[in-house]
């Protein structure tokens, strides 16, 4: 069942730190889990669900950009609702960041938290612009790396890799 869960005044970024979730974007059903970031539009319909048996924590912030004209606009709004972040440890620290800047509230916290959402919004333009040039093997490739930052402590030799991708 969508609920009418509309931002009408906001976009949102969210970092999934733990657990999974289901998202219903306007019909479109997505499922989250540790290290996606979503992405909800100004005025978008959604829904959200946790995972009865892997409930999810997640960091969560609402902001309105001023875009500097209407390809900026466009650019935002054609961006995908989930992402998996080529560096998931950098946008976790970065929401982390966020969070603790925005809690504390100290000096210059306004600049500070504008500022680390426009560098998760470079570092997801950034993957968007990769991912769209990439050659065909890229979402195969991304697997293999974010498997092996999952599994930072384990060596693997060229032909493991090679097999692994399937290339």
């Amino acid at each position: 069942c969508l609920v009418d869960r509309r931002n009408k005044d906001f976009y949102v970024l969210g970092y999934v730190q733990s657990g999974s979730a289901v998202y219903d974007f306007g019909g479109k059903i997505t499922h989250v889990r540790k290290g996606t970031v979503i992405l909800i539009k100004q005025d978008q319909l959604y829904s959200a669900r946790s995972d009865a048996q892997d409930p999810w924590q997640f960091y969560s912030v609402a902001f309105m950009p001023e875009f500097y004209d209407e390809d900026s606009r466009l650019l935002l709004n054609n961006m995908p609702n989930t992402f998996a972040a080529s560096d998931s440890s950098h946008m976790a620290e970065n929401f982390a960041e966020l969070y603790r800047i925005w809690s504390s509230k100290g000096a210059g916290y306004i600049i500070k938290c504008r500022s680390l959402i426009l560098d998760i919004l470079y570092i997801l333009l950034g993957d968007e612009l990769r991912r769209s040039k990439a050659s065909a093997h890229y979402a195969r490739l991304e697997e293999l790396v974010n498997m092996m930052r999952e599994n930072y402590t384990r060596s693997y030799s060229l032909e493991e890799l090679c097999d692994l991708s399937n290339l």
